[in-house]
């Protein structure tokens, strides 16, 4: 993930901000494939040569709030009255596996380069009559972790003497 821009952290940190966060959920591969984009706003929202549709409500847990914040998962609970999701559900094998993107940009700055964005993957999706709930994983957090050095040999325990050698 990059670092946030200037600007990013400024109307950030501005004493009256307005967020938008953005969804591109990717469905399919091939040629029967696409991206459903979502906006968490009062209204439709184009943002990098792409309109975000505000038709769906949407509304996230565990979703970072930070630049440099590692989730490992978060969920996205979206409004089904018109079974778009749920169609999407149904023909694309419950959307396992599938990418999702969020992007938060803010409403005085609508420029990808003021922008910060995390990738995840659908685990799992549920749904009933009035609202699909997608469970996310991020299967790429664990590229940047910190992980203890050992050294490990296939000839390590060739001085131990066997159990026969042993006995004798």
């Amino acid at each position: 993930m990059r670092s946030p821009s200037p600007n990013f952290t400024e109307q950030k940190n501005a004493a009256t901000n307005r967020p938008i966060w953005l969804f591109d959920i990717h469905w399919g591969d091939g040629a029967a494939s696409g991206v459903l984009r979502i906006a968490q706003y009062s209204g439709d929202v184009s943002f990098d040569g792409e309109t975000y549709r505000s038709d769906i409500p949407i509304q996230h847990t565990g979703l970072p709030e930070e630049s440099g914040s590692r989730q490992p998962g978060a969920n996205l609970m979206l409004g089904n009255a018109n079974r778009t999701v749920e169609t999407l559900l149904v023909s694309c094998d419950g959307l396992a596996g599938q990418k999702i993107v969020v992007t938060k940009v803010f409403a005085d700055a609508l420029f990808p380069e003021d922008s910060i964005s995390w990738e995840y993957e659908i685990d799992r999706a549920n749904s009933n009559a009035t609202q699909v709930t997608l469970n996310l994983v991020s299967r790429a957090g664990f590229m940047d972790l910190d992980v203890p050095a050992r050294l490990f040999s296939s000839d390590l325990f060739s001085s131990v003497p066997s159990v026969t050698e042993v006995i004798v």
